[in-house]
């Protein structure tokens, strides 16, 4: 007899990205203390980023252990440990033998749980990696201003009459420091960048590692191969409410001028 069980899919959210150079308020709400602060925050930033985004590859040798280690650890049979990730791949119940109980039980729901979220983020690799290197992209182009705007304010800080000598001390240390913040967080994109474009052959060498160690256990190449469609529908919708909401406000200002 065995029990179904659900399985729980577990996505991580590195597809979920944020722009590298964080928040991009600091010309209104703080002056050079924010720029400053968001300068030296970026290579930071740009790390977190980049592990993200290379994370589902980071994991590929682990998961391939776990494939081929896990089914004698369990004492149940290849052909069974595929059908439980064919249904685990395909989002339906699936149905753990009894004969695997307590640790053990526990073990394989939590890899039948992940690999859905392993799979359709490295399917993904490509797409993040492309979004990441607009986002370095904007990243590089903002750092100059950032310096820039650091070193004018504390320049008129210097030339200020008023300024107490403590305020004139801080001003002068962070006209310095700015250009060596600058190099060091324009050094850490470009590192960023160069990681970054070797992703999706990475992604594809990877995936295909992946694909031929499940074939050999019976797992499906389509689920292996599945489309990220959950995530693609959401994107095309959000696109699609974006130009919707576009057009709506271009067509309220042609009734509001008459044109």
């Amino acid at each position: 007899m065995r029990r179904l069980i659900p399985v729980m899919i577990v996505m991580v959210a590195s597809l979920a990205l944020v722009a590298c150079g964080g928040s991009k308020k600091s010309s209104k709400s703080g002056g050079d203390t924010d720029a400053f602060a968001e300068l030296q925050a970026i290579p930071a930033q740009v790390d977190k980023k980049v592990a993200g985004v290379m994370s589902p590859i980071d994991a590929v040798d682990s998961t391939l252990e776990q494939l081929t280690t896990l089914p004698k650890k369990l004492d149940i049979s290849e052909e069974q440990f595929g059908e439980l990730i064919n249904s685990a791949l395909a989002e339906q119940e699936v149905a753990i033998p009894d004969t695997v109980q307590g640790q053990n039980r526990e073990q394989l729901t939590e890899f039948l749980g992940n690999i859905k979220g392993f799979q359709q983020n490295l399917i993904g690799t490509p797409a993040a990696a492309k979004d990441l290197v607009v986002e370095l992209g904007e990243t590089s182009a903002r750092i100059p201003a950032l310096a820039t705007e650091v070193s004018t304010s504390a320049a008129a800080t210097l030339a200020n009459p008023l300024a107490s000598k403590q305020e004139k001390a801080q001003a002068k240390k962070k006209q310095s420091d700015a250009k060596t913040l600058q190099n060091e967080a324009q050094a850490r994109v470009k590192s960023a960048q160069d990681k970054v474009g070797k992703l999706p052959g990475r992604a594809t060498v990877a995936m295909n590692k992946f694909v031929m160690a499940a074939k050999k256990m019976g797992v499906k190449e389509n689920l292996l191969r599945a489309a990220k469609k959950p995530v693609d529908d959401a994107k095309e919708g959000a696109s699609t409410a974006v130009d919707t909401a576009k057009e709506g406000a271009n067509n309220a200002v042609k009734d509001a001028t008459g044109q």
